[in-house]
């Protein structure tokens, strides 16, 4: 057990190594394209067409920020609510300048850092595992089941109302510091 843990220890440090520092994570590039990246789909909104407009700008003072360790979100999220499948859902959505630095983090932080601890069937927001993937892993998963059982079993779907919000921030925080120690900043930041 204690070779096994070593060994899962080496491979998330070598992990957290290959990310390198804030200032390689927040690199101008990687923030344009990330920027780029969240105006996909919703070019028609305006105030998407006013950020990619100033995209340059906006993402040369948005690594500024990032790097400095200043970085904090920029707007309170736009609150609003739809119906789907029957039901009310309240949606809380970041500013695109947030989504922006979001989008980086979550792809070149969290990815790397998590990707490898989650189950192969885990397709949320996962690069090449998109919702034709899901469903091969719920055809495969009811195929093995028919198999087995028969027809008697079904699916039950739930939705956790509030599940973010209400998350253990305390615990997510300190699994966050177990994963992610290299990325500390090297001076402490304005808001400390």
């Amino acid at each position: 057990y204690q070779r096994r843990k070593a060994r899962r220890q080496e491979r998330r440090q070598r992990r957290m190594a290959a990310l390198g520092t804030i200032e390689d994570i927040a690199r101008f590039d990687r923030m344009y394209q990330c920027g780029k990246d969240c105006c996909r789909g919703v070019r028609w909104k305006t105030s998407i067409q006013a950020f990619e407009a100033e995209l340059f700008m906006r993402t040369a003072w948005s690594c500024r920020l990032v790097e400095s360790g200043a970085w904090h979100p920029q707007r309170r999220p736009v609150h609003f609510t739809v119906m789907e499948r029957g039901k009310v859902r309240p949606i809380d959505a970041p500013h695109v300048d947030d989504r922006q630095v979001q989008k980086v983090h979550s792809r070149f932080v969290l990815t790397p850092c998590y990707g490898p601890a989650m189950i192969y069937d885990n397709g949320a927001s996962m690069p090449g595992k998109g919702f034709d993937f899901s469903k091969r892993r719920l055809k495969k998963h009811l195929v093995e089941h028919y198999r087995r059982y028969g027809r008697a079993g079904g699916i039950f779907l739930m939705d956790f109302k509030g599940y973010f919000p209400n998350a253990p921030h305390a615990a997510i925080k300190a699994r966050h510091e177990r994963y992610i120690y290299c990325l500390l900043y090297t001076s402490p930041s304005p808001r400390d």
